[in-house]
């Protein structure tokens, strides 16, 4: 289920995947985030994140 997009410009080109998911881990630390997976080829960059309570996320990554 795709609830947003949003393109980030935090993270460099060369961010690890290890950097990215304690990225969000730490911003949505009480949103029961269950799964986060990152996805890359050569244009795009997906993060997908799962959880019980998505309201939460959208409210916080905006």
């Amino acid at each position: 289920m795709l609830i947003g997009t949003q393109k980030v410009k935090h993270f460099k080109d060369k961010a690890m995947p290890k950097d990215i998911r304690e990225y969000f881990k730490k911003k949505l630390k009480f949103s029961s985030v269950s799964k986060i997976e990152l996805e890359r080829s050569a244009e795009n960059f997906v993060v997908s994140i799962y959880t019980s309570r998505p309201g939460i996320i959208i409210g916080t990554i905006r």
